[in-house]
């Protein structure tokens, strides 16, 4: 893998955060420890497993790219305090370390009587479901959260590997017989070839399909890029 495009696509490594790699596909963890700044939630320390995919260096880029991403969180007292007249605790405004954290939102929580709401804000359901959708952006597959010891996991997809269908299932809709789809399933693993070993990224493989439909006048819909497939679904118009 490439640092350079790794980082285009968008902390020392450390051991402190418990994190293993997954068997088979996409099996590369980010495993990151919260805690809170200024009443927000900030990556505190991280681990990175990696696959037989990546190199351990790699570790400080998709770390990088993931504090992007919780820095865009919301402060969790928000929603709790949204249908609330009470200004908020000084702890929704302070640094704290989560377990700390927790526990003092937990007891606001008891006294609002929203101790059921509290903890969906804290699990994906919550606070973190936008890291759901980080994919569409960047390599970062969010795969749990341990609300109670404040810790992320991210698997991260295996570099993009175009060349057959057992590597990068590729389904075409709208071409006008199979011979035609046939030919074009073989012009876009081509294009995509020189993105081979790279991060899986989706602004660069969408890019590099938008630019072949153009030559070909072709207007196309991307249905689908999905990287833990992997899978591509383009919808020709006519």
């Amino acid at each position: 893998m490439q640092p350079a495009a790794l980082l285009a696509c968008i902390a020392t490594l450390t051991a402190a955060v418990p994190c293993a790699p997954a068997t088979g596909r996409n099996g590369s963890a980010l495993c990151i420890s919260l805690t809170v700044k200024a009443g927000q939630i900030t990556p505190a320390d991280f681990t990175f497993a990696p696959s037989a995919a990546y190199k351990p260096t790699a570790g400080s880029a998709f770390f990088q790219l993931a504090q992007t991403e919780i820095a865009k969180l919301a402060n969790p007292c928000n929603p709790l305090l949204a249908q609330g007249a009470k200004p908020a605790p000084a702890f929704c405004q302070a640094d704290t370390n989560w377990p700390a954290y927790t526990t003092q939102f937990l007891a606001l929580a008891a006294t609002l009587e929203r101790s059921d709401q509290a903890s969906n804000i804290l699990s994906e359901a919550g606070v973190f479901r936008p890291l759901v959708i980080a994919y569409h952006h960047t390599p970062l597959l969010f795969s749990a959260v341990n609300a109670e010891a404040g810790i992320l996991t991210f698997r991260l997809p295996d570099p993009l590997d175009p060349r057959t269908n057992t590597t990068f299932q590729i389904e075409l809709r709208g071409t006008p017989n199979d011979d035609t789809r046939n030919r074009r399933t073989v012009q876009i693993r081509q294009n995509l070839n020189p993105l081979r070993g790279q991060v899986f990224c989706h602004s660069r493989i969408r890019a590099r399909l938008q630019a072949f439909y153009k030559k070909l006048k072709i207007p196309v819909d991307i249905v689908q890029l999905d990287p833990q497939g992997p899978l591509l679904i383009i919808q020709e118009k006519r």
